[in-house]
């Protein structure tokens, strides 16, 4: 027995109004779209720039993700060494800083924010993730220098994003460019190695 057409129509229309849906046949043109970035207005070259200056941002905020809790240590009489005691607090001011520019969106958008249901849950998946290696982070800071955990701390999810990059989302093609990131690999690693093996 054949089901009704109406089985395969989206359970809410809102998506296809949106351009949420994850087939592009389904999506509307981003004219129409409430969602259509202010990004997608630039050109390539502006676009690039952008997001240049936005990594680096983004690179210096991680840099001094710990300067708070290493000025405590070593500045005030009676701070505890161990890292695990100022979890708490840098956790909660991450949650307070992200509701609050939460609540600065909102109000931007006119009590109308473009929110994504299917990103909930992956989203509080690696939210959890996160918690557990930024308090992993916080014991390798006590066990080691700081000097010589970031560096090899963050080597490893750069290489782990990266080959989801190659291998399931296949962005990095051709041989030029596998030979470029072996290399990239390869100094990397090296560079994570020595900082180790100086301490």
């Amino acid at each position: 027995m054949d089901k009704p057409e109406t089985d395969h129509e989206p359970l809410l229309e809102e998506d296809r109004i949106r351009g949420v849906v994850n087939s592009p046949r389904e999506r509307v043109p981003p004219s129409e779209s409430e969602d259509y970035s202010w990004v997608d207005k630039l050109s390539p070259v502006k676009k690039r720039i952008t997001g240049i200056t936005l990594a680096m941002f983004s690179g210096c905020m991680y840099g001094l993700n710990f300067v708070p809790v290493i000025y405590a240590q070593q500045h005030y009489d009676g701070a505890t060494d161990n890292g695990l005691d100022y979890v708490f607090a840098h956790f909660s001011g991450i949650y307070a800083t992200s509701t609050l520019y939460f609540i600065l969106y909102c109000m931007y958008t006119r009590n109308k924010p473009a929110v994504f249901p299917r990103a909930f849950l992956p989203a509080l998946l690696s939210g959890t993730m996160r918690a557990v290696a930024q308090a992993a982070w916080f014991v390798a800071n006590q066990r080691l220098q700081e000097s010589v955990s970031f560096p090899i701390i963050t080597t490893g999810p750069s290489l782990v994003g990266t080959l989801w990059s190659v291998f399931y989302f296949r962005e990095i093609k051709g041989t030029r460019n596998a030979v470029i990131l072996v290399a990239v690999f390869a100094v990397t690693i090296t560079g994570a190695l020595l900082t180790s093996f100086s301490f």
